[in-house]
């Protein structure tokens, strides 16, 4: 039954309760089958990046892999011929903006600026994103000081 989960993630996160199980897994699962679902989630992430309720799943992805599969998927965003575009899509889109600050804030350094420069490559939206992502950065400081 798990492996069927497993292999469907990307289309059950797509779903109103789906995306609650998908990231009760993500969360509770041995750390080689989180793994394998991560994985899945980052083949899909441009898509499900997009979506009301898979978007939720592809940020907890993203918080909980190692930052080598981080490295991973801001590569592949990047490395697309289209990686302006996709990025451009993603920043812009209501649900896709959360998991750009969502990798932004928990990526590394290296690929902070990686993709701030794709993002300053499409100028007309920078200023936008710039303050949805000081925000963002504010708001898991001030969590961080509540602990």
């Amino acid at each position: 039954m798990i492996d069927l989960i497993v292999s469907n993630a990307a289309t059950i996160s797509k779903f109103k309760l789906g995306n609650y199980i998908i990231q009760d897994l993500l969360e509770r699962a041995p750390s080689e089958l989180q793994d394998q679902i991560i994985k899945i989630i980052f083949d899909f992430s441009i898509d499900l990046s997009c979506d009301k309720y898979s978007s939720n799943v592809v940020e907890k992805a993203i918080h909980l892999a190692s930052s080598r599969r981080r490295k991973k998927l801001v590569k592949k965003w990047l490395s697309r011929d289209d990686s302006l575009e996709i990025i451009k899509k993603l920043v812009e889109d209501q649900f896709g903006n959360y998991v750009v600050q969502t990798l932004l804030v928990s990526s590394g350094q290296k690929e902070q600026k990686k993709l701030l420069k794709a993002i300053v490559k499409n100028r007309h939206f920078v200023s936008i994103f710039w303050l949805l992502y000081k925000k963002s950065k504010q708001t898991q400081h001030d969590k961080n000081q509540s602990i």
